[in-house]
């Protein structure tokens, strides 16, 4: 039994859309390291550039390993991280808590 135009267009349109995240989530993690060290943050308390990267991995592994979706376990971590950078950006709290004011 052969492969049916039908699957064969749904793979491409997966396919095109893990390469689309694997490349914006790349820029990402670029994006993220230039922030990192150009500010006065440790990467505990802007760790973003963490969880894009996993999501950059993630991207890359589910292209060469179809069968397995590592995007939904990177996803928890890049939101996580999202929400740390999100109140350490503000100079509200770090990573600990502790309220630097």
């Amino acid at each position: 039994m052969g492969v049916t135009s039908f699957e064969h267009k749904a793979y491409l349109k997966h396919l095109y859309s893990l390469i689309l995240k694997f490349l914006g989530f790349s820029a990402l993690t670029i994006a993220g390291y230039i922030d990192l060290k150009y500010s006065d943050n440790s990467i505990y308390e802007d760790p973003f550039v963490i969880g894009a990267f996993c999501m950059a991995l993630a991207s890359l592994l589910t292209m060469i390993y179809p069968k397995i979706y590592f995007i939904h376990t990177a996803m928890f971590l890049f939101i996580i991280t999202k929400i740390i950078s999100q109140y350490t950006h503000s100079k509200h709290f770090n990573i600990f808590g502790i309220h630097p004011h």
